[in-house]
């Protein structure tokens, strides 16, 4: 099973004790558009659900052909668990939808003025960090972008192989300046296998029996930048 990831820094001007107390005061009933379920809570963590409801317009027929709006609500719910480190925070969203305004919106209103929440990303610089804890990988496919030196060209390459890329043995790519749209490995460490994959907006993929590793390894990664 493929399970994505995003991680974000948080700065809240309430202290950690003050945001534990918000949230539990925020419970989601059946009177609320939002609010919070707690999954576990000690001095350095939370584990919570965070519960939205989203107003849809249907488009109905009746008995005699005629059309008519109806509104219906979809509860939407994000995984979230939320790590202290100093007078900040790490926050990792599992499995996070097209967009997070709900749930900033909501974190805003809990801790006030001066709340922020900026987006982290794997560089390739942590990916590589990263493999040195691995006994085996390859890099299976990768899109890049780049630009050809003294020419008004952009190009974008899409690669992909079962037996592994090495970007320094592509010819095609000489004398071009590319970024790296997404990557995605295939790795294994004593016969266990795991497939990784991210993008410079922040997007982490993770399968396989490796998942955990891959995962405390990334979080180690984020904790940094935080």
């Amino acid at each position: 099973m493929i399970v994505r990831y995003r991680w974000y820094r948080l700065k809240s001007p309430i202290g950690y004790a003050s945001l534990l107390d918000s949230m539990k005061q925020e419970p989601i009933t059946p009177d609320k558009d939002r609010g919070y379920f707690l999954l576990h809570s000690d001095d350095k963590e939370i584990k919570f659900k965070f519960f939205w409801r989203v107003k849809i317009t249907a488009t109905t027929l009746d008995s005699e052909g005629n059309t008519f709006n109806e509104e219906l609500y979809s509860l939407n719910s994000q995984d979230c668990i939320l790590t202290k480190i100093s007078d900040k925070y790490l926050l990792r969203l599992e499995n996070p939808g097209r967009s997070s305004r709900e749930l900033f919106n909501s974190l805003e209103e809990l801790t006030g003025m001066g709340f922020y929440a900026k987006a982290l990303a794997l560089s390739n610089e942590d990916v590589n960090e990263i493999l040195k804890n691995i006994d085996a990988f390859k890099l299976t496919s990768i899109k890049l972008t780049g630009g050809v030196e003294n020419n008004e060209m952009i190009a974008r390459i899409d690669l992909a192989s079962k037996k592994g890329i090495v970007l320094e043995n592509l010819a095609m790519l000489e004398g071009v300046k590319y970024k790296t749209d997404s990557a995605a490995y295939e790795i294994m460490t004593k016969g266990i296998k795991g497939n990784l994959s991210y993008t410079p907006t922040g997007l982490v993929r993770l399968s396989g029996q490796l998942s955990p590793m891959l995962l405390a390894l990334i979080e180690n990664s984020m904790l940094e930048k935080v």
